[in-house]
């Protein structure tokens, strides 16, 4: 509420009416005094109007600034809400995972989707299951990949599909075919010799091919199989 004055002196001294020129001179004298205060007063008023202003507009852009808050809280909960519930989503897959792993079991043993053989093993007997390592690792070794680095000179008259001979020595000899050859030269060769990667495929239903034995390949070419024909 604003602050109010009483002005009923001030009303009655402007009624007046002078008779004499005494009276007028004290009449004006009393106005004069009653014009400074009156000016006082305006001014506290024009100040206090001004604060009442200013006191409204921060109480609103409080108000604003607390909307605001409570937006961006309830945000940033909805968001860690969505996160925790994306992590418990994720830990039950993990969950329902191992148990898949775990029903897969007879008898306490393991049985792969297919035949091959074991590389590595993570856990002993006692260790506690992850869902983030795998149990074992193993590979299929019915084929196996060779690769070798044939001469520029040599490259043109290989193409994907010739039949080649991998000869193990002791441990005899396997048939495989070409299944990939680049054609862009490997990094890395000097400017006189340039070679390029070609893929062997290889059966190797016994399992002795593994990786860091030597063996001689022998490609034979499609005019190989010409030479042979026209013999």
């Amino acid at each position: 509420s604003g602050k109010t004055y009483d002005l009923s002196e001030l009303k009655a001294l402007l009624e007046q009416e002078p008779t004499d020129t005494d009276a007028a001179e004290e009449l004006k004298e009393k106005l004069e005094e009653w014009q400074e205060t009156v000016q006082l007063q305006y001014e506290e008023l024009l100040r206090n109007q001004k604060a009442e202003k200013l006191k409204i507009e921060y109480t609103y852009e409080t108000t604003v600034l607390e909307g605001q808050l409570a937006e961006v809280t309830y945000l940033e909960t909805t968001s860690e809400l969505e996160e925790t519930l994306q992590a418990a989503k994720d830990a039950l897959s993990d969950a329902e995972d191992i148990k898949e792993q775990l029903e897969a079991m007879t008898g306490g043993i393991l049985t792969a989707e297919q035949s091959g053989y074991v590389a590595s093993v993570a856990y002993e007997e006692g260790d506690t299951f992850y869902p983030t390592a795998d149990i074992l690792t193993f590979y299929d070794t019915s084929d196996v990949t060779l690769s070798i680095e044939v001469p520029q000179e040599n490259i043109a008259e290989i193409a994907v599909g010739d039949a080649v001979s991998v000869d193990l020595g002791q441990y005899g000899t396997y048939e495989g075919r070409i299944t990939e050859k680049m054609l862009e030269a490997s990094e890395g060769n000097s400017r006189t010799e340039v070679t390029y990667a070609v893929t062997i495929t290889a059966e190797n239903t016994q399992g002795r091919l593994s990786a860091g034995i030597s063996a001689e390949i022998e490609i034979e070419t499609n005019a190989d199989q010409e030479e042979k024909g026209d013999e």
